[in-house]
C-alpha cells in the first residue's frame, strides 16, 4: 500500500511540475508598416494563460514604454506577394519557445528607472491574482519577480542597462 501510495504522489508531483502556466502573445493592434519607434504593452490573464497585448498607444494598463525599432522590410514570398515586416524582425522584442510552446518573452523597455520597472511588473501580475515577491540588487541593476497562482508561476528577470532596462518573463 505504501508502494502505490509513493507512487502515485511521485506522478501527481510529476504532472504539477510539468504544468506550466500558458503564454500567448497578441500584436493584431500594431501596424508594423506605420509604426512609431515605442510600443506599449500590458498583461492579462484569462485563468490558465498569460497575454502580453502588444498596442501603438498607452493604456491605463500599460507597463512602461517598450522599445519598438521596426525594420523597413520588404520581401516577397514564393507567389510573389509583398510582406512586410512583423514581430520577429523587432529585435527589442524576443519571443521565447520550448519547442512548440511560447513560454515567455524578453523585451526591453526605454528610459525607465529600474525602481518603477519593477513597481510597475509587480502592479501589473498582482491585479492579475498573482502572489508576487520582488528583489533588487543593492545597486539596482538587477532585479527578480516571482509571481505564482493555483495555475502556476512567471519570473520576471530585470537587468538594467543605463536608461533601458531588459525585462525576461519566463512561465516556470
Amino acid at each position: 500500500m505504501k508502494k502505490v501510495l509513493a507512487v502515485v504522489m511521485s506522478l501527481a508531483l510529476v504532472a504539477a511540475a510539468s504544468a506550466r502556466v500558458a503564454v500567448s502573445i497578441d500584436d493584431a493592434g500594431v501596424n508594423y508598416n506605420d509604426l512609431p519607434e515605442v510600443a506599449y504593452m500590458s498583461l492579462d490573464w484569462d485563468g490558465n494563460a498569460l497575454a502580453v497585448r502588444i498596442q501603438e498607444t498607452a493604456s491605463d494598463d500599460s507597463l512602461p514604454a517598450i522599445a519598438f525599432l521596426v525594420p523597413d522590410l520588404e520581401r516577397t514570398d514564393f507567389f510573389g506577394a509583398t510582406i512586410g515586416a512583423e514581430l520577429s524582425d523587432v529585435p527589442e522584442f524576443t519571443v521565447l519557445e520550448q519547442g512548440s510552446r511560447v513560454v515567455g518573452f524578453e523585451v526591453v523597455h526605454q528610459e525607465v528607472s529600474m525602481n518603477d520597472l519593477v513597481a510597475s511588473y509587480h502592479e501589473a501580475l498582482a491585479d492579475l491574482g498573482f502572489s508576487v515577491q520582488t528583489e533588487t540588487t543593492a545597486n539596482g541593476n538587477f532585479g527578480t519577480i516571482n509571481a505564482s497562482n493555483a495555475a502556476g508561476a512567471v519570473q520576471v528577470l530585470l537587468h538594467n542597462w543605463g536608461a533601458d532596462v531588459t525585462a525576461r518573463v519566463v512561465t516556470l
